[in-house]
């Protein structure tokens, strides 16, 4: 691991931000350590009240490239009903204002929000990407993106980019042209209550030049032989280079198939491995390398919800950096 620098939100009842001098740094040794320079300060005004029984959760921190004092989080409300939340901040973060997320007309009322990933264009364009639920089982019926011109003051109709059964989706933005996105997913086949059933569902990537008003066909990143593959996530390095870290679970049946029957008790007893696909032509293609092929599971999980790495490029030195839970060493 390396040394990662950034915002980070707290769970409660509401979301807190806590100052830019958030720093998270490993070494060889799997030690790990942080440090916090700023103030806590929350988004939402109820994020203290206890009253407040909403479970905000999963946040995204977006920050406008050509105005640092813009930044846009984003993120899931899973209680008492299935939602959304986004909080606009003009001053840096001292003061936060909420927005209404758009929801798309003619789907279920009422509409059910869910997952939401925010990021700025290389213009200053906000693009947002969310799916929308359905049915008792509460599956992804739908995902949707929208933009902003106004820092997210005001959103666009929604307009679907994906169909059913997508997962874990997240969003990048080029940093160095201007339309240029790109859409990373899990896609399903069938569904089973809390699990996957089957086996070989693809992480696909697909790309926009317009921002978000076409897509092009979905190109799949993943290899076939990678049966039970989880959580993409997306960075951009140097000349335009793309990098794709994902987690392929091996033969974690407990998990990925709901062996554990959602009930608590050890975790899987083998190892997964932490991927790195990397492309040069645009996301037409992809090589990939292993980061760690042994990383030893910390608990149980949901498929649906896994433990999901994450990644940053240095885009001048070229250095990449992810972090990951692992239970190496314990």
């Amino acid at each position: 691991m390396g040394r990662v620098s950034g915002l980070r939100a707290l769970v409660g009842a509401g979301l807190v931000l806590v100052g830019a001098g958030m720093v998270v740094s490993g070494s060889g040794d799997d030690t790990v350590s942080a440090s916090v320079l700023g103030a806590e300060r929350p988004l939402s005004l109820t994020a203290r009240d206890p009253a407040d029984i909403r479970s905000n959760n999963s946040p995204t921190v977006a920050r406008n490239p050509t105005d640092h004092t813009r930044l846009v989080t984003v993120n899931r409300i899973d209680t008492p009903q299935y939602s959304c939340a986004m909080h606009i901040s003009a001053d840096g973060g001292t003061t936060w204002r909420e927005v209404a997320i758009p929801f798309p007309e003619g789907g279920e009322l009422p509409p059910r929000c869910f997952a939401p990933d925010a990021a700025f264009g290389a213009d200053g364009t906000l693009h947002l990407v969310f799916a929308t639920l359905q049915g008792m089982g509460n599956s992804p019926g739908a995902v949707w993106t929208s933009s902003s011109s106004d820092n997210g003051a005001t959103l666009s109709v929604p307009t679907q980019v994906l169909g059913e059964r997508a997962f874990q989706f997240r969003l990048a933005a080029d940093p160095d042209r201007a339309g240029r996105l790109y859409l990373t997913w899990l896609q399903a086949e069938e569904l089973g209550v809390a699990l996957f059933p089957g086996t070989g569902y693809p992480i696909n990537v697909a790309r926009s030049d317009d921002g978000g008003g076409t897509w092009g066909p979905p190109v799949r990143v993943s290899p076939p032989a990678r049966l039970r593959v989880l959580a993409p996530s997306l960075a951009f390095g140097a000349d335009g280079r793309i990098h794709l870290l994902y987690l392929d679970v091996g033969d974690d049946r407990l998990d990925y198939n709901g062996g554990h029957g959602w009930q608590a008790g050890e975790p899987y007893q083998g190892t997964f491995s932490l991927v790195l696909a990397r492309s040069d032509d645009g996301g037409a293609t992809w090589a990939e390398s292993v980061v760690d092929g042994g990383v030893v599971p910390t608990s149980r999980f949901l498929v649906f919800l896994p433990q999901s790495p994450s990644l940053a490029v240095d885009p001048d030195a070229g250095r990449v950096y992810v972090g990951f839970s692992d239970g190496q060493g314990r």
